[in-house]
């Protein structure tokens, strides 16, 4: 029995799980793999992605504090009926003293996808309504 390619993006912060995920979809070499994240929003986001790209996702708890998420490619493209929306990444409490300044370049965040990209750039800077305090 062949070993199923296993994405372990486990301790990476948000959008990276996806673009992981991404990475091995765009490659086309598995139609089977499993992704291993290490909190809900990842878990939700990467599901929601495979199942945008017309993926079948079975989501299933690994070891304590962990998910794992199997990608079925189908073999016909397929797309999905509706988009599911990314979840926000949450953001680390940025409460030292100081002022934090973000600036955006381009309206897509990495390059390739251009859709994909949008989405993510649209949850990045929907995060920053909820930091504390405010970008300067």
């Amino acid at each position: 029995m062949s070993q199923i390619h296993t994405v372990d993006a486990r301790g990476l912060t948000c959008p990276q799980p996806v673009l992981e995920t991404k990475k091995v979809l765009d490659e086309g070499l598995e139609h089977h793999f499993l992704v291993i994240v290490d909190n809900p929003t990842a878990r939700e986001n990467v599901a929601r992605f495979a199942r945008n790209q017309g993926c079948e996702v079975e989501i299933q708890d690994g070891e304590p504090g962990q998910f794992e998420i199997k990608v079925a490619v189908a073999d016909a493209p397929k797309v999905a009926e509706a988009q599911e929306e990314l979840l926000a990444c949450p953001m680390p409490d940025i409460s030292s003293p100081g002022k934090v300044v973000v600036y955006v370049g381009k309206r897509c965040m990495g390059t390739g996808d251009d859709v994909l990209g949008t989405k993510l750039m649209r949850g990045f800077l929907r995060t920053w309504i909820d930091v504390t305090p405010l970008p300067w």
